[in-house]
């Protein structure tokens, strides 16, 4: 098999056991799990996957060192559909300069914990945290074929979680609803070095 034939694959939910393998570890209690082939990082089955394997990868918690192992075996790429998530907060860098930066980290701690939680909830996986701003994304392979469905949920989740939060920006220089998101189904080319 080709390099970009196994990235398709991968990433399309089509390499030969990972839906078995998804289903089986599905059936195990406890979340959080790996995004790519489910297996659990916590509850009562979580020390003997450790063992062999599925324990979170150290530089990407959401995924296991077992998959991570697995795909590095393959250098590649593939171009295949997928649907991304920016959100960030409005005017961030004014509120920035009114505070000091450990202040900054605090007021922006539940924006944090509002995305991550929506994009976990929707099983996408963050890409990347650029000051005030996080990227996710939705890989079919990853969460099927509903992925656009998906990341504008959790975009909406994360916009009315901080509208509930009267604390999330103190004072007048922001309000609850000053999150932004915006979505894209689109095709982008995945690669590994």
């Amino acid at each position: 098999m080709q390099p970009s034939d196994y990235w398709k694959k991968l990433l399309s939910r089509e390499i030969p056991g990972l839906k078995p393998n998804q289903r089986l570890f599905r059936s195990l209690p406890s979340a959080p799990r790996c995004k790519l082939c489910h297996a659990p990082f916590e509850g009562p089955f979580a020390p003997i996957l450790r063992v062999i394997g599925f324990r979170r990868w150290n530089l990407n918690a959401q995924l296991c060192g077992f998959c991570i192992k697995g795909i590095a075996m393959h250098q590649g790429g593939a171009e295949i559909p997928v649907s991304l998530l920016f959100a960030d907060v409005r005017d961030s860098t004014a509120l920035a300069e009114t505070m000091s930066p450990a202040e900054f980290r605090i007021t922006l701690r539940p924006f944090f914990t509002a995305v991550d939680a929506a994009v976990d909830t929707e099983h996408g996986v963050i890409d990347h945290i650029v000051g005030d701003g996080v990227m996710a994304m939705w890989i079919p392979g990853f969460v099927g074929d509903d992925h656009p469905q998906r990341a504008v949920v959790a975009g909406r989740s994360t916009a009315a979680a901080l509208q509930a939060r009267a604390d999330f920006c103190p004072g007048s220089a922001c309000t609850p609803a000053s999150p932004t998101s915006g979505w894209s189904a689109t095709r982008a080319p995945s690669t590994s070095r």
